[in-house]
């Protein structure tokens, strides 16, 4: 069964999107170097869709805010279709969300980042650009 955001909520091209950041992913070394805010950034260089979003994730009401990055694919009006690659306590860690009304949306845009280790994000895209067979990259 695959769901009903699989079947009416995503479009083939953002689940097919998913699937990429997910191979991203899991060829990307274990480097406790790079940070959620790199991850977006290699795997939306890689991946060349969406744009990244800095800002916190959690809940306003309960004061429970994290600094987080993750990818805005598609927005509609109030709600946005959001890839997170590296979502916070949630497995698998590759997440592909849609948030807004009539849902809380716990992904809160702030200013983009100043401290992005750029060389790690070009070392990343590097590194999945010779892991990754060509075919899986262009989908």
């Amino acid at each position: 069964m695959k769901g009903y955001a699989a079947c009416y909520v995503f479009r083939a091209e953002d689940m097919r999107t998913y699937d990429l950041a997910q191979r991203v992913v899991e060829v990307l070394p274990e480097d406790g170097r790079i940070r959620c805010h790199e991850l977006a950034r290699i795997v939306q260089e890689v991946l060349g869709s969406g744009e990244v979003e800095d800002g916190l994730y959690g809940s306003e009401r309960t004061h429970a805010l994290h600094e987080h990055s993750w990818i805005v694919l598609r927005r509609l009006g109030r709600n946005r279709h959001i890839l997170d690659p590296y979502a916070i306590g949630q497995y698998p860690p590759v997440q592909l969300v849609e948030v807004g009304l009539p849902l809380d949306d716990p992904y809160l845009a702030g200013k983009p980042r100043d401290d992005i280790r750029t060389d790690l994000v070009r070392e990343g895209a590097r590194l999945v650009r010779e892991r990754l067979p060509r075919y899986h990259l262009v989908g």
